[in-house]
Order: C-alpha cells, then structure tokens, then sequence
C-alpha cells in the first residue's frame, strides 16, 4: 500500500475512537407474514399426528426505552442497532393437551432469552439460525392465551462467533427473529434426529439406502409403572413414477425421558437417479406404530453418485463443470426475513440463467432452500458464515467449537438432500498449515458426514488439500485486465471463485468508462479466462448483496446506500450481470451492461479552489491585521514568549485565535480530502479502513466524502477542530497537577497557535492533488507532513512546559506517559473487542500480496 496513505489512517484511526459505533436508529425490517414457512418434509412438517401452528404475524416490539410499537415477525435489524424484546400471545387447544410441544424458530440470532408465560425456557447463545425448544409439561395454557416473550441481543464475539464481529467484507448481518416461527405438538415419542445413507451400485440398478433415527420419549413415568413403550418403525416411498415399496419393521423399547438410537436399511432395483437435468424425488414416510396408534416423518430424498473431481462434479459417472454464484439471504426491504416466494424467484431465476450450483455466503440458508434446489436440480452449498477468518483465530478452541456445532446442525438440517453438494465451511482463509491441520480435525470429528467440505482460500498459488476438500480460489481484487492463471490446479478439486468484480492499485482517471462498464469487462475477461483454465468450474460474486467495501469505489457509485453496484446488480435485487449472462457469457463477445445511475465525475476542482480561498483569506488577514500578523511572526520567531504571554493572559484575542484555528483545520483537511479521494479505489486501504471502522455510520460517512470532496473538505475541517478543542481541553484538565494552571481560553490559543506552523503547506494545497499521481510525491508529501506533525507534537511539549510551570525533562516525562496511556487503553479496546491485531497480522500476510502492494 502507497506510504502516503498512512498520515490519513493514523487520523481516521482517532475518527473512529472518537465517533461512537452503530447507529442511533433502529432500523426493523419487516418480513411477509402472510404466506408463513410450512415445511413440506422434514422432521416438523405437519401430519395427521402432528400439529403445526405458525406464530408469525403481528408481534410488539420494545426497546430499551419501553416504547413499544407493533411490527410483523419474521423481522429483523442490522446487528450494532442494539437488543428488542419480542411479544406474541396465542392459543392452544384443549385436544393437544397429551402432545409434547415444541418452538421452533426458522430464523433467530444471536443472544436470545425465550420465555413462556413469564418463565424462561432457555437462555440462547449461538450461531444456528434455526432454533428448536422443547417447552415442559404443564407450562402452557389451554383456557386462556400464552405469552411468548423473545427478548434479543446482538452481541457478537471477536473469536467464537459465528459470523465474527469485526465485519471486514462488510455485509450486513441481521439480529431479531427473522423467519417464521411455530408451535408443534407431537406425538410423546418423537424422531429427534434423521439421518440419510445411499449407494448406488456400479451398474446402477440398485440403491441401498439407510435411515439413522434417534427416538425420544418426553412421556413421564408413573408410581407403578415405568412406561416402556414398544415401537415398530418402518419406511414406504413413492418414487417419481409412482412406483411404492417398504422395509421390514425394526423394533425398538424406549424407557421413559430416555432416547434410544434405530436403524433402518433397505434398497430399491432400478432406481430413478437424481441429477440437475432430472431431479428425481422419492418420498419416503417413516412410520412409527405404537399398537393401534401411528404416526409418520415425511422425507424427500434422491439417488446418485456424486464425486468432486479436477474436471467439475461427476454425477452419475457424468462430469458437469460447476457454474456457481454466491447468494445472501438478504433483502433490501427485509433484510434477512426473506419470504419463501422471494427465495424460490432468486433460485428459480439462476437455474433458468444456466447456473448449476449456489452457495450461500455470511448466512446459513433457510430450509426451504435445499427443498427447492431439490426440486429444480442446483447443486446447493450452505456455508458457515465465516470470512477472512485470521489463522490465529480460525484455530482457536472456541471458535472450532462453533464450527463443529454448526456443522451438526447443518448436516441435521441438509444432510437428507440430494441437491447438497458441499459444506461450506470458511472463505478467504490463509493458505497456511495451520489452517489444514484444523481442517482436517473437523474432518476427523465429524467422521459420520458424506458430504465434502468446502474452504475458501486467499492465494495466488494452488495448495495440496486434505482429501474430500474442495478448494475455492478465492482472490479478489482482481486488476481489471489481469491474466488468471490457475497452473497446477488440476492436483485437487479446485473452483475458481471471486469472479465479477475487480479492484486495482491504479486509480481510473476521469476520462475512463464509467465503473460499472469497466466491471461488466472485467467479467468477460474472467469468464474467458476460466473457460481456457483446467479447473472444477467458476464461482460468480455474491447476489444480492448490501453496500460492500471492497473498495470505496464500488459502494461510491451507488446513490442508494444499500446496494452495491459491481456492475452485477440493478438498485431492487433484479437482473444481475453476474448471473443472468454466464450461462452464455463465455462464448459471448460482449456483456450488454443495465443501465444504472451514476454519480458522474467526481468535482476534484473543489481541491485549487479550496487552497486558494484559505490561502488569500490568510494573507489578507496578515496585511490588514497588524496584530496578527505580529502575532504569525511570534509564534515562529518567539515560541516561548508567546506561549508564556498566553500562559500570563496577556494575549487574550479570541477572534484571531478562532481565526487561525478555522485556517489550520481547513487547510489540513485539503490535504486529508485529497488523500481520501485519491485512495477511493484502492484496495488495500480500504479493507484497512474497514478493519478500523467496523460501524457501518463511520464507513458510510467515509464513503460519502471519497466520493465528494467538498463535503469531505467540510468533514475533515470539523474533525480536525474538535480535535483541537479536545487537546485543549486535555491541557487544561491536566494542569491541575501542576503548579501551573490554564483556562480554557489559554488552551484553546495554545493548541491553535501551535499549529500555525501547518500553514506553511497551504501553497501544496493548489497542486497537491493532481501531484498525488506520482508515486515520489506521495512519499515526499507525506514524509513532509509526518515533519510537521511531530513539530506539532513537540510544540505541545512546549505548551506543557510553559503552560504548567514545569521543567523540560518534566513536561516530555508527563507527555510521554500520557501518550503510552492513551495508546495502550484504544489499542487494548481494538483488541479486545475487535482482535485488531490477528486482523492486521491476516492483512499484511494475505490481503496486501493479493493487491500486489
């Protein structure tokens, strides 16, 4: 990264302490109630013995200050808006007062404390979207309605978490109940779990298939009896044509508030295969008797054989090169309380487009996504939510812990599938030994899967994988017209991913094609360089994305703030390059680009403008102002008499002090606007800036003045007073343990007359941003200016030693202690709560060789 960018990160480093995170507003994005979530398979999926009652609709929402207003759940707000308490209340009727009842929650995160009829149920803290309760004998009502009360908080750990807190690729995460919930009141022996085996023979003509149960019994034993129940359980199907079939009953005893594992086995002659062109479905019914009473599970499985190759996906014995797109359960309007029709439109649309395969980026999907990629035939990858993970803590034992937990559950949730191709389990991890290793333990720890996993890896260079690993080339950025060459792939299952976007060190001038068009070219590049490389397949960038960070010029085109324009994407999550072209892209000579608003050319004469306006205000202050400019005079020639006449109140003029304060700070923050302005395309800084600013208010506002250097002019001249009038107020605040003490006033005209010395660069001002082109500029400029800061640093020294009547060796003993102090309590902060340094590590040892920097 350009050295010149440091001075401006060293700034807004001190913006980012000062300025609190998170938004003051709380933002509810309400979800569409109308058509709740009813799984159709699955362990919850309503039957004749099993009653499902959707609780969505109309909830009341609380916060902290006890208003309270009405809002429909699913729903949810961007973490960082803080914590709500959900209300609902609901009936139950008499004739399930004998089922065992359970919540469940298709969409719920992070901290969350259910309660029932004013008792807690349980206290949740997790990374599992899809949460499920049991609720105890005798808590709920049936003569008079029940209270379910959830209140969440959307606290997120630095290292265990999953997503983890400091959001480096900015995408917005949601807290709240953001999918439907339900009550279920099930038979008092339930299917806890189900787990799904299948072989297909070499000939094909025959599948053998196993089922894994672990049944539990909720019902309470009596004083004379210990209620052992005896259950037979089998499985029919239907296949797609109709044709039906059974297995041989397995036996089980259950005792009471005990779970007992049973396996069930069986095989089908000639069966109709599952593939993306023929998505073969069987429905099987897994049927519990109990002597006259039963009850089912209804299950959708398919047959195939599915093996990652160098080639692509073999299926079937046919290879198929992958085709992929990352998708985000996100909606502008909703954020992540998506509706069932809104996810089968997006799934429906990248199939026609030619797509075969999705993954699911930042947010395990919903359930109903594997349905319908069962349905259509896309081959579906859910991913963990991890991204960018540092190696330090990726290995740690909490976050493995996570890790491992979620992959349970995400086997329990998609293991049945046939559409599921791989588990996703991080992106852009470094490609280190480290990394492997842990990998490979979570390999050996969850021995029981079949299905392969998926890691992401930021590199250059192909890596030798663990066997049943599928590799994502993951790098991004990509210069606009950099060759991807992928020599020595073929070792591995390798994709290429990160595709449709493109970052570069070099800024585009004014006169260039507008970014979008570049982007939309950069695609093409790619897609024709993956075509001529020997790899599994390609991986498009994520859809639907919100505004991202990667870089500032991306977000900067855009006049809605919650929509990245890559060049992929209208303004409302319609027709994205990316996906609605690829499936023809790559023998396409052109890609015809949507027509998207942009901001024009960005007004950099504001810079000559601006230096020129402070520069003929100061002089002609210093010609018709004998005093100040006697004063200018002083504060160079007579540093200490002048401070020492401030110290004894004989130089009080508090409007040439206000004066020369407004001077100072305008004409540093042209060069800070400048610098900002310069770097809006740069990669490096700006995943930098976003490792620093992990709010979201403070990036926007960034973003804003990147892209607008009047305001950024405005921005930084504010900023930079304040931070004088808090130097000022330290320095009087201070002096209380000196003999020597200072007003405000005597602050104030000590911090801003020790910084007249920064005038003397108002003459870089007029040529300083167009001179940010050449590289021995932008080292000299900043070399000069990092001078000028530690004049200043020294002459707060000086200010401390006149102002508080102490020695010199006293005042540079208390400075430097001071300084120590306040460095270790924020850089402390930003590692406690923002593991600032494992992210800095992750930085310089991934982020900058992938930029070239």
């Amino acid at each position: 990264m350009h050295i010149y960018l440091h001075t401006l990160t060293i700034l807004l480093t001190v913006f980012a302490l000062l300025v609190p995170g998170g938004s003051n507003a709380f933002t509810y994005y309400q979800g569409d109630a109308e058509s709740p979530y009813i799984p159709s398979q699955g362990l919850y999926a309503p039957t004749s013995a099993q009653v499902y009652q959707p609780l969505s609709g109309t909830w009341t929402l609380e916060r902290g200050n006890n208003d309270q207003t009405s809002v429909t759940v699913p729903g949810c707000w961007p973490m960082g808006d803080g914590h709500a308490t959900l209300r609902t209340t609901f009936r139950v009727a008499d004739s399930l007062a004998e089922s065992h009842f359970q919540l469940v929650f298709w969409g719920l995160r992070q901290q969350a404390e259910i309660r029932l009829n004013g008792q807690l149920l349980e206290a949740w803290d997790g990374d599992i979207p899809t949460v499920q309760v049991d609720i105890p004998r005798g808590l709920l009502h049936y003569s008079r309605p029940n209270e379910l009360e959830i209140d969440i908080k959307d606290r997120l750990s630095t290292r265990a978490s999953i997503p983890l807190k400091p959001r480096l690729t900015d995408p917005v995460y949601f807290a709240g109940v953001y999918g439907d919930v339900a009550l279920i009141a099930r038979p008092s022996a339930t299917v806890e779990e189900l787990s799904w085996h299948a072989e297909v023979e070499e000939d094909g003509n025959r599948a053998n298939w196993e089922i894994r149960l672990v049944m539990r019994n909720h019902a309470s034993a009596t004083a004379d009896s210990l209620m052992n129940r005896e259950l037979a359980i089998h499985a029919e199907w239907t296949g797609p044509d109709g044709d039906t079939g059974d297995n041989r009953s397995a036996n089980l005893v259950l005792g009471p508030v005990d779970a007992e594992e049973i396996t069930i086995s069986g095989s089908i002659r000639n069966p109709a295969l599952w593939s993306p062109d023929d998505p073969n479905l069987y429905r099987f019914n897994v049927i519990v008797e109990e002597g006259d009473l039963s009850w089912n599970v209804p299950v959708d499985v398919g047959f195939s054989t599915v093996e990652w190759t160098e080639q692509g996906v073999s299926i079937n014995g046919r290879s198929l090169r992958v085709r992929g797109i990352d998708v985000r359960m996100t909606n502008r309007v909703r954020g992540a309380a998506m509706s069932v029709d809104e996810i089968r439109e997006d799934l429906v649309r990248i199939k026609d487009a030619g797509f075969n395969l999705v993954r699911y980026v930042y947010d395990m999907p919903h359930p109903v996504v594997a349905e319908i990629c069962d349905e259509l035939g896309l081959f579906l990858v859910p991913q963990t939510g991890l991204h960018g993970v540092p190696t330090s803590v990726f290995i740690a034992d909490d976050l493995q812990g996570r890790i491992g937990s979620l992959l349970q559950e995400m086997y329990a949730c998609f293991g049945t599938h046939p559409s599921v191709a791989a588990f996703g389990i991080a992106g852009s991890l470094a490609p280190e030994e480290a990394i492997l290793g842990t990998i490979t333990a979570l390999q050996n720890s969850n021995s029981e899967m079949n299905i392969p996993f998926m890691v992401g890896f930021a590199t250059r260079e192909p890596i030798n994988l663990p066997d049943n690993i599928v590799g994502v080339f993951e790098r991004q950025p990509y210069a606009i017209f950099e060759p991807l060459n992928f020599d020595g792939m073929y070792e591995n299952p390798w994709l290429v991913g990160g595709l449709g976007g493109y970052a570069t060190r070099w800024s585009p001038d004014d006169d260039s094609t507008s970014g979008h068009i570049r982007q939309a070219d950069a695609l093409l590049h790619q897609l024709r360089s993956v075509r001529d490389t020997y790899s599994a397949g390609f991986l498009i960038g994520y859809y639907a994305d919100f505004r991202s960070a990667w870089p500032l010029s991306i977000a900067g085109l855009s006049d809605d703030e919650m929509i990245v324009e890559r060049g992929l994407l209208t303004l409302d999550r319609e027709e994205r390059i990316g996906w609605q072209k690829a499936g023809e892209a790559i023998g396409q000579a052109r890609i015809d680009v949507p027509a998207l608003r942009s901001r024009g050319q960005s007004a950099t004469i504001i810079f000559p403008i601006a230096a020129l306006i402070v520069g003929t205000f100061l002089l002609l202050s210093r010609r018709q102002n004998n005093v100040f400019r006697q004063n200018l005079g002083r504060v160079f020639a007579h540093t200490y008499g002048f401070f020492t006449d401030i110290r004894n109140r004989r130089y009080f003029q508090t409007g040439q002090t206000l004066v020369i304060a407004i001077l100072v700070c305008a004409s540093n923050s042209i060069f800070f606007a400048g610098w900002l302005h310069n770097a809006r395309t740069d990669f490096a800084f700006d995943y930098l800036m976003t490792l620093i600013f992990p709010s979201d208010v403070i990036k926007s506002v960034l973003i804003s003045w990147a892209w607008n250097p009047q305001l950024a002019i405005l921005g930084f001249s504010g900023l930079l007073l304040g931070l004088l009038i808090i130097n000022s107020i330290a320095l009087q605040m201070f002096s209380i343990f000196f003999k020597g003490s200072l007003g405000f006033r005597q602050a104030f005209s000590l911090s801003s007359w020790g910084a007249s010395h920064f005038l003397l660069l108002v003459p870089f001002g007029v040529v300083h941003y167009r001179l940010l082109a050449f590289g021995w500029f932008q080292t000299m400029f900043t070399i000069l200016f990092a001078l000028f800061v530690l004049w200043y640093l020294m002459r707060i020294v000086g200010m401390i030693r006149i102002g508080y009547k102490t020695t010199t060796r006293g005042a540079w003993i208390f400075f430097l202690l001071v300084g120590i102090l306040a460095s270790t309590i924020s850089l402390s902060i930003y590692q406690g709560s923002l593991a600032f340094f494992d992210y800095l590590e992750y930085f310089n040892h991934v982020i900058l060789p992938w930029t070239g920097a």
